[in-house]
């Protein structure tokens, strides 16, 4: 990174920049700042098909047999549904929601995923 104007700022991959006050640099894992950790095939979640209608499957990776609970969220945070999952791969009912944006969120011991689905009809 070469220009040293305020504000100016620029990514790569893994790590953010900005200068400050015209003079010092400042650098950051995006990690850091967003929250994003590392998903590997074997910690990860697929939700298909999204946008989906009235049933939506979930696919966990995770080698991991305890049992997990799903929590839908909207997105002003309120809790919509929650149920308790034995399975990696199953088929959740949504008819019950009402179209629009929601939170899928995967939790267990030492798992826990997030990703948006959205509710067409």
């Amino acid at each position: 990174m070469t220009d040293t104007r305020a504000g100016f700022f620029a990514i790569n991959e893994t790590e953010i920049f900005t200068v400050i006050e015209n003079k010092s640099v400042w650098k950051r894992p995006l990690s850091e700042l967003l929250g994003i950790e590392e998903i590997t095939k074997e910690n990860s979640m697929t939700v298909y098909p999204n946008p989906a209608a009235d049933f939506f499957t979930l696919n966990i990776d995770n080698d991991n047999q305890a049992d997990k609970i799903l929590n839908i969220y909207s997105l002003n945070g309120s809790l919509v549904k929650t149920e308790i999952l034995k399975n990696n791969q199953q088929e959740i009912n949504i008819s019950k929601l009402n179209a629009g944006i929601y939170i899928v969120e995967i939790k267990s011991e030492n798992f826990s995923r997030k990703q948006k689905l959205v509710i067409q009809r």
